[in-house]
């Protein structure tokens, strides 16, 4: 009988744990997580199909029913910022608990390379910034890298408080610019970091918003196409990296530092397509509330002279579709613009680099888009430049300016408003400039500057700051119709704001890009 009774309440236990297996949160949700603050605020997950759920947190009691394939979601009233770590229980048949929970801002930290790129793997003065990463009010979540063709259900990862041990595998720049964020506004702020190196813009947005606009055509490539680029890219890599171990043999003998070694291309199994990104990483956080989005992307979409000139309405497209997936209208975007990178041109040319930055800047025309200008803070030999504090210092402040409202700092550097010409000269007059112009090194000659004729060569220009304006000049080219500034992969680009921000790269002329 006791053996009996025994077997009863085994069984008993048994589907009583199974119950409780049922109720399941999204990865999204977890221990040390941060909520969005002043925001409805969603929570989802499965369970048995048809069971229903109840969550409780903060003084709300909010239920729901899952659906016939056990999917449910609840909706949080909006609640305010708080640094009080409170606990949110999820009940059905079962419970799960969710501890130290905060309420502030949450940020999606998106895009490829330098987003990812974490202390561990090249920042100035890792060691030290890794001791003194203790911030309590800054919370991190890293998803796992996923791709697919269709979108995921969900992702993978957790949330950690901001530690050495934690921050130490995060995204550097993600870190700076929440670590600044944090102090400036005194409210917790979550990162969630889905980025993943070599990935273009058209792998992190829908694969129909691309289809809709018939600018962009050229980048829906059929598989057959996928395969040929896969094969390309194979046989560039073994070249670049027979090329990569000659050069880093010369450095190492030279005691310079070694170039970065060249990423492999995509697995067969992590194919470069449109969407791919977007379905494995983006598409199961979208009905997260969110205060908006972090962004470092653009490197991947610089291969090309060709490609680099489709980024404007490609990033432009991106940020819509993400802002309906999102169901967000408004969902602010900041983003760090390309920095300086490769060696110096030895005369002024096109430069893919440069026809991304200008996409980027164009970004700026749309509501709630923030730019960070980071074409000083590269290196000649380093793709991932290793001075992430002011990348991402520069983008928290873009966040205060543009998200936030804060007229007490400067978003980004000048402009250009309107360029002229007449007596051989361009004239080119700057917003954003309230600081006044201003050249670096202080008292040097301006440089960056060059000028083209009607033949459309570019020569090296003089440049002077007159009041409000520059005015520049070339010897060689009597009679200008274009002018350039910054307009290289890696610029001389001696133009600053009297905030100490640098001017924006820019262009006066529509030609399209030169032959390649």
């Amino acid at each position: 009988m006791n053996t009996a009774k025994g077997i009863v309440v085994g069984l008993l236990v048994g589907c009583a744990a199974a119950a409780r297996a049922d109720l399941q949160p999204a990865a999204i949700f977890g221990d040390e997580m941060v909520l969005q603050r002043d925001a409805p605020a969603a929570i989802w997950g499965t369970c048995a199909p048809e069971r229903a759920i109840t969550v409780d947190f903060g003084g709300q009691s909010k239920q729901a029913t899952a659906d016939r394939d056990g999917h449910w979601r609840v909706t949080l009233d909006p609640l305010p910022a708080s640094l009080e770590p409170r606990t949110m229980y999820l009940s059905g048949d079962g419970q799960v608990v969710l501890r130290h929970v905060l309420v502030g801002d949450v940020w999606l930290c998106a895009g490829e390379t330098n987003m990812e790129w974490t202390p561990l793997l090249g920042l100035t003065n890792a060691e030290s910034e890794i001791a003194a990463a203790n911030e309590p009010y800054l919370r991190l979540f890293k998803v796992v890298h996923a791709f697919g063709a269709q979108p995921a259900a969900d992702v993978d990862g957790e949330w950690q408080a901001c530690r050495p041990e934690t921050m130490s595998n995060f995204s550097s720049v993600g870190y700076f610019f929440g670590r600044d964020l944090q102090h400036a506004l005194g409210v917790p702020i979550g990162l969630v970091c889905c980025a993943a190196s070599g990935r273009c813009a058209e792998e992190l947005m829908r694969r129909a918003a691309l289809a809709a606009d018939s600018r962009l055509k050229s980048l829906l490539l059929t598989d057959a196409d996928w395969q040929r680029r896969r094969v390309a890219d194979q046989k560039a890599y073994a070249l670049a990296l027979k090329r990569w171990k000659a050069a880093a043999a010369k450095a190492k003998a030279d005691h310079k530092p070694i170039p970065d070694r060249p990423e492999p291309p995509a697995a067969a199994d992590q194919p470069l397509r449109p969407g791919s990104y977007f379905n494995g990483m983006v598409a199961p956080l979208t009905p997260l509330a969110v205060k908006g989005v972090a962004f470092y992307q653009g490197e991947s979409n610089a291969d090309t002279l060709a490609h680099a000139a489709l980024y404007g309405p490609l990033l432009a497209d991106l940020i819509a579709d993400w802002r309906a997936a999102f169901a967000r209208p408004d969902l602010p975007f900041v983003m760090v613009q390309l920095a300086n990178a490769h060696a110096p041109a030895a005369e002024p040319g096109d430069s893919a680099w440069a026809r991304v930055r200008e996409g980027q800047a164009a970004a700026l025309d749309l509501p709630g888009v923030g730019l960070a200008c980071a074409v000083d803070l590269g290196d000649a030999t380093l793709v991932r430049p290793p001075n992430k504090q002011d990348v991402g210092a520069r983008l928290a402040a873009a966040a205060r300016h543009a998200v936030y409202g804060d007229a007490s700092v400067d978003g980004y550097g000048p402009r250009p408003d309107k360029v002229t010409f007449a007596g051989g000269a361009a004239h080119v007059t700057f917003r954003h400039a309230a600081g006044g112009l201003a050249s670096k090194p202080a008292g040097g000659p301006l440089s960056g500057f060059a000028l083209a004729g009607a033949d459309q060569r570019f020569y090296p220009a003089e440049a002077r700051i007159e009041g409000a304006a520059v005015v520049v000049s070339s010897a060689q080219v009597p009679a200008p119709v274009a002018l350039r500034y910054a307009w290289a992969d890696n610029p001389a680009a001696g133009l600053y704001g009297g905030d100490g921000l640098p001017a924006l790269p820019f262009r006066s002329d529509d030609w399209p890009p030169a032959a390649e």
